[in-house]
């Protein structure tokens, strides 16, 4: 995908690698077999606070001839309407997040705010949706001075997020400045990528038709049924299995403890795995009444993956719609994610 010529040491003159990605095959459902089938929880990873600069606008307006042909030539026959974003020092942690979030789902929205990012993922098949918002400190610029203020958004596919944002860590390490093009109104939504000196990159990535499925989630309030909020290494057990031979994970919810436990994928039988955790050992416990509570065991560790790179604690609520159950992450500034698990509830 990277052409190794982006690499310092190689590259003293200008590099112009101009990509078109046009993946089309749609598919219901999209999950990375090599990275779950050993389903473990990654580390948090350090977003750091960048301070707002205009240093990447001067620098595209004296270096590369590509970028300069680039926006004469989209100028010609368009109007810009989307929001460009750029960072320098959360490449690696970007990178990391979105393609976790590429195995929630075939597509991945991108939808350019104001003052931030937003990227969505919706499984059709099962109403999984998750929201993640970057927030302005996670960039040195935010130009949404052209942007028309809508929820439309850039939708791509997860096959081509898996090849543009999979950079290899030697190329990733000389990369000063990554930014995002986000326009609704094209056919493409480009990533462009600036190294040392007067190297460059430019990716376009063709944009699918999609249904905006934001509205339906976005107003969903806690119906104080139950509210948990807990450090995610009290689930550190559930993580040493292979998310193929489970299907579901059971909460049964008392006063004052939860029991968790699994159901196999081929027989639908409870395994033997069991743990109680006692109310006082999370950091908040509430609920009205007991009852059990089933959900998929695969878009759960994959959630708790998502979180434990902006915290070690998250939010189990339950809400209305037809994916009821939200998980959100405790205490992050300035990346948010929330995510909507399709579930089963049951009364003791």
């Amino acid at each position: 995908m990277y052409n190794k010529e982006f690499l310092p040491k190689k590259a003293v003159k200008l590099v112009s690698v101009f990509f078109i990605l046009t993946y089309t095959n749609m598919f219901d459902e999209i999950l990375n077999e090599e990275n779950l089938d050993n389903c473990y929880v990654e580390e948090e990873l350090k977003i750091i606070k960048e301070q707002s600069s205009h240093i990447f606008s001067e620098k595209v307006e004296n270096s590369s001839s590509l970028m300069v042909k680039y926006v004469e030539d989209e100028g010609k026959d368009s109007i810009y309407m989307g929001g460009r974003y750029v960072l320098s020092h959360n490449i690696e942690f970007l990178c990391k997040i979105i393609q976790n979030l590429a195995n929630l789902s075939a597509t991945i929205i991108f939808i350019p705010k104001k003052d931030h990012l937003m990227i969505c993922t919706h499984n059709s098949s099962t109403s999984l949706f998750s929201r993640t918002t970057f927030n302005s400190d996670f960039f040195i610029e935010i130009d949404t001075s052209c942007l028309v203020e809508k929820d439309h958004g850039c939708c791509i596919s997860s096959q081509s997020v898996n090849t543009i944002f999979r950079i290899p860590n030697e190329i990733q390490e000389d990369i000063n400045y990554f930014t995002i093009n986000a326009d609704p109104s094209k056919d493409f939504m480009d990533i462009m990528l600036f190294g040392p000196g007067t190297v460059s990159e430019l990716i376009k990535v063709n944009q699918l038709t999609f249904t905006n499925p934001i509205d339906d989630y976005l107003f969903l309030h806690n119906t104080e049924d139950f509210c948990l909020v807990s450090h995610i290494d009290l689930w550190d057990s559930l993580f040493k299995r292979s998310s193929n031979t489970l299907s579901e994970i059971i909460l049964e919810m008392k006063k004052n403890s939860v029991i968790i436990k699994l159901r196999k994928q081929n027989t639908g039988v409870v395994s033997n795995f069991n743990i109680e955790i006692k109310a006082e050992n999370f950091i908040k416990y509430n609920t009205k009444t007991e009852f059990i509570l089933s959900f998929s065991y695969r878009e759960f560790v994959m959630a708790c993956n998502i979180i434990t790179k902006l915290s070690k604690m998250f939010v189990l609520e339950y809400v209305n719609g037809e994916a009821p159950l939200k998980m959100t992450v405790y205490d992050s500034n300035i990346v948010d994610f929330e995510i909507f698990f399709p579930c089963n509830l049951e009364s003791q």
